[in-house]
């Protein structure tokens, strides 16, 4: 009985040995078979599905979120637009008295030229003409001088002293633009002003608050997104593209070997503890190349199995706009934090110096003086106003009672209306 036993062990043995001596010699050819019928298995793709690249999938759909997210901005922004034409249409009456004003700019100008060539020719015409003729000509000449001196002299000391301030642009003996001449105290304050009075971090922190821009922007940008999320061509587009990543993963060579590689790392390993899994680990070359076949042969069929991961992609894109709207305050703080941090991190007073630095003083002239032409303008046609003023109430002493009864008239009217507005503005 004992001699029968071991007699049956024996033979077990030998038949164990020599499939394992078979398994040897054919493990080789079978994994020779393997990459023909991973690629053959591999080649096919849904005819469903687009074949989508990964650049070109976010760039096109990037593309088409910004366009939603511009279009909402004008919806939004269109009614503010609107509501504040009238506003910019309306003209205080000052600009258009001003504007009025300004055509006299030359003639004044010419007056001061035709009345310094008259002070040059005045000595030679009381030398080459008899006393008459030259008192004939006095006569005529005195009170248009009379009024056009004053005038010429008004308009001419305010043209020069608002040349004054950019001319000369040059150093020199005489006389230094004073602009030119505090170049660079200017730029120091007026950086300083853009950076203390505009746009220091606390006061952008302060208007992205009040303006609730962000709250916008990020309400808009859910929206837009889940436009973008709920279009059949982007969900079509996400499962080709997810389809293809697992696809040229699975029929990858480098896949192929590194799977087979971990699986049978994993088999050699492997232990057991009870007498089942103590015959399977003295069996495991018996069935170990056998499981690397249908695991490697599994591979290609991978991508089939996609459908239940671009559910839960879809699932969790379709959470975003939802989880944007919800947390629209705590998103806000964030990027408002996160633009001040970036101000404070900038130092926009060296950024406006450095920009201003770069302009030459014709540049700087134009840059103060760009939207303010018109005003600077009438401060000299102002000063031949006045002046002229000035000689008609010289020569016609009547006419005083009347300028001064229009200046009163012109108080009263300023100091009424400006304690109406003053009051309409407190209440």
């Amino acid at each position: 009985m004992y001699s029968s036993g071991v007699a049956f062990l024996i033979g077990i043995g030998a038949a164990l040995t020599n499939l394992l001596k078979k398994t040897r010699l054919k493990r080789e050819a079978l994994f020779e078979d393997e990459g023909a019928a991973g690629s053959a298995a591999g080649s096919s793709w849904p005819q469903d599905l687009p074949r989508v690249q990964p650049r070109q999938f976010v760039l096109k759909w990037v593309r088409t979120l910004t366009r939603k997210l511009a279009l909402a901005r004008r919806k939004s922004a269109a009614p503010a637009e609107v509501l504040s034409a009238p506003a910019r249409a309306k003209k205080p009456l000052s600009l258009k008295v001003a504007a009025a004003l300004n055509l006299l700019y030359w003639p004044f100008f010419y007056s001061g030229i035709v009345i310094s060539a008259w002070f040059a020719a005045d000595s030679v015409l009381q030398l080459a003409v008899s006393s008459a003729t030259y008192g004939a000509i006095a006569a005529v000449a005195d009170p248009v001088l009379t009024v056009l001196t004053p005038t010429a002299v008004g308009f001419w000391t305010n043209w020069l002293a608002v040349k004054m301030l950019f001319h000369p642009r040059r150093k020199n003996a005489v006389w230094w633009g004073l602009v030119p001449a505090r170049r660079e105290e200017l730029i120091d304050g007026i950086a300083a002003g853009v950076m203390k009075q505009l746009i220091s971090p606390e006061i952008v922190q302060e208007h992205l608050h009040k303006s609730a821009v962000i709250q916008r922007f990020v309400n808009e940008t859910a929206c837009a997104l889940q436009d973008t999320l709920e279009n059949p061509r982007f969900r079509q587009e996400l499962k080709g593209l997810v389809y293809g990543i697992v696809h040229k993963f699975a029929t990858s060579p480098e896949t192929r070997r590194s799977v087979e590689r971990l699986v049978r790392a994993k088999i050699s390993d492997w232990t057991g503890e009870s007498l089942g899994a103590k015959i399977a680990e003295w069996t495991k070359e018996l069935w170990g190349p056998l499981v690397v076949k249908e695991v490697i042969q599994a591979l290609p069929d991978l991508p089939q199995a996609t459908d239940s991961v671009i559910a839960h992609v879809e699932r969790s894109l379709n959470q975003v706009p939802q989880i944007m709207e919800r947390e629209n305050s705590r998103i806000e703080s964030l990027i408002t934090r996160a633009i001040v941090e970036a101000l404070h991190n900038l130092d926009i007073k060296q950024v406006v110096k450095a920009q201003l630095s770069k302009l030459d003083e014709q540049g700087l002239e134009r840059m103060l003086t760009g939207n303010v032409t018109t005003e600077l303008k009438f401060i000299q046609t102002s000063g031949g106003v006045f002046g002229l003023l000035a000689g008609l109430a010289f020569i016609y002493p009547s006419s005083r009672p009347v300028l001064l009864a229009v200046g009163l008239a012109l108080w009263a009217a300023y100091r009424t209306t400006v304690k109406k507005q003053t009051g309409l503005t407190t209440a």
